[in-house]
């Protein structure tokens, strides 16, 4: 079921596929396909196990790897000012509050960035999985 909504290629943009990736018969790796750009797209890993019971999947859903990276560069330089914004209020007093207001805004539009693009999609693209296969 999830190969037959599931384009293999990268190049196959023309086909009405839900999903890009690999789906081989024990795991899949798969992207739901998009018409936009959205570097936070949940990227599904899963393993296929038989049982007496039936077929378990097993999904875990995990932002592209430059997402990560980017993301740990901008919570460790926003942390890194925090800290130093704080050591600056200590040292400097009440005026330099500037100091931590700035990176504590970057360390929330980092949250409110990864949040809004990753988690929605990735709710979506389970839901749709869910249906596909019967849950």
């Amino acid at each position: 079921i999830l190969k037959s909504v599931t384009d293999s290629g990268k190049a196959a943009r023309s086909t009405n596929a839900e999903f890009m990736g690999q789906v081989r018969p024990f795991d899949f790796r798969i992207v739901p396909k998009i018409n936009y750009r959205n570097s936070f797209l949940p990227v599904l890993i899963g393993n296929i196990t038989e049982k007496e019971e039936g077929t378990f999947i097993d999904i875990t859903f995990r932002m592209p790897m430059f997402t990560q990276i980017f993301l740990i560069i901008w919570y460790g330089m926003a942390c890194f000012y925090f800290l130093c914004g704080i050591l600056a209020v200590s040292i400097g007093g009440a005026e330099q509050t500037a100091f931590i207001l700035v990176p504590f805004g970057f360390i929330v539009l980092g949250q409110v960035l990864s949040r809004c693009c990753f988690y929605g999609p990735a709710k979506k693209a389970f839901n749709r999985l869910k249906e596909l296969l019967g849950q």
